[in-house]
């Protein structure tokens, strides 16, 4: 519909790619403050499916902490990162699940991620993806108002889903 009613748009794209878990870490006793954990959780969810049936083949996993475009030019792709960092992005369950175990939660845990509703759809993904692990997921939805107000105040629980920036070109 966007692109019907603005004839001049050639392509919608995501700079960036997803929306991102950012984890409270300041509790030591969180088990995602152990980095290993959260290298788990990433070899955990599988971003190539994302890409492909979620945004329908529309994004592109960025490997830079910023989609700010006069920064594009510090984005590393994929391809040119060393092996053992592609491998966290690379979906192994099996693995994800060891590296759970060698950390201390063979038996996994529970996080709660604070949403607004428009990451619905895609955090249940992660939900089910995680739950493959033995990470149990929940989501806490929030309407805007709040959900803005946790995460400028960051009270978030223990984790809050934050969106990367939309670019119409």
């Amino acid at each position: 519909a966007l692109q019907k009613s603005n004839p001049e748009l050639k392509d919608i794209f995501f700079i960036g790619g997803f929306a991102s878990v950012h984890f409270r870490l300041d509790d030591p006793k969180a088990p995602w403050t152990n980095v290993k954990v959260r290298q788990a959780l990433s070899m955990a969810m599988n971003y190539q499916s994302i890409v492909k049936d979620f945004y329908l083949g529309h994004a592109e996993l960025y490997t830079n902490t910023t989609s700010m475009p006069e920064y594009k030019d510090l984005r590393v792709p994929m391809k040119d990162l060393p092996a053992d960092v592609q491998e966290l992005y690379s979906y192994n369950p099996t693995k994800a699940k060891q590296m759970l175990a060698d950390a201390g939660y063979a038996n996994g845990f529970t996080i709660s991620v604070v949403i607004n509703p428009t990451f619905t759809d895609l955090m249940s993904i992660l939900k089910n993806d995680w739950a493959k692990v033995g990470v149990t997921l929940n989501l806490d939805t929030k309407d805007i108002a709040v959900y803005t107000s946790i995460r400028s105040g960051r009270t978030a629980q223990d984790a809050l889903c934050r969106s990367q920036n939309l670019s119409i070109v």
